[in-house]
């Protein structure tokens, strides 16, 4: 049996996220912590790790070798591949995006998905910036969000967002979760949020600040 992989706070969270014993799509996925511990964990024994980089997938490649000296078996498919110029056929399951920007998640999706939300897919998503921009968008789209969460990266408070078809969407739009609360995100990322979308200074708490920031900026068209 293989070692479990101890996966950063951030990955936790995505992997946390993922359907159990449906197919898993990691695009971009780098080093593939996630796909690999779900893979080896049972969690999904349908695993596809994707990577436009040739250093990635050589890596990709290794890990494996060294993890499965006598091969990983059936259900583990490297694919190098350009998700923004390659149609991937992602029928049902869990896509996760993380550790990039939303235009390239748009992209991707546009690229993957033709504009249409399919049923059966939950959408995992944890950018670097702007992820409220990527959360109108997705909502214009048709998906439905079904969960949020903060976490701390870089110095920064990030969010991750999971998305399905259909459901009851998430509220309210602030991660509101006890975990979030108990460590201090929420306030650290209305904080950065506030500075985000201006530098002017206002009596109205961050909260109310931002509403009013995010009604102004994506207002609908």
């Amino acid at each position: 049996m293989t070692s479990s992989l101890l996966l950063s706070t951030r990955l936790q969270i995505i992997y946390d996220r993922i359907l159990p014993g449906q197919p898993l799509w990691d695009i971009g996925c780098d080093h593939a912590y996630v796909g690999l511990q779900a893979f080896s964990s049972g969690l999904c024994s349908e695993v596809h790790l994707v990577d436009r980089a040739l250093p990635a997938i050589e890596n990709l490649r290794n890990q494996i070798a060294e993890r499965w000296p006598d091969g990983p078996g059936e259900g583990l498919r490297i694919w190098h591949s350009d998700a923004e110029r390659d149609a991937l056929p992602v029928a049902h399951g869990t896509v996760v995006m993380a550790g990039v920007g939303i235009f390239t998640v748009l992209r991707i999706m546009d690229r993957v998905f033709a504009g249409k939300v399919p049923t059966g897919v939950r959408l995992v998503v944890a950018c670097t910036l702007k992820e409220e921009l990527l959360r109108v968008h997705l909502g214009r789209l048709g998906w439905r969000l079904q969960h949020e969460e903060l976490y701390g990266e870089a110095g920064h408070v990030r969010q991750l967002l999971a998305w399905e078809s259909a459901g009851e969407s998430a509220e309210p739009f602030w991660n509101d979760t006890e975990l979030s609360r108990d460590h201090g995100l929420l306030d650290l990322f209305l904080e950065e949020r506030r500075r985000y979308f201006s530098v002017n200074q206002s009596t109205d708490p961050d909260l109310v600040y931002l509403k009013k920031a995010l009604a102004e900026r994506f207002a609908e068209s």
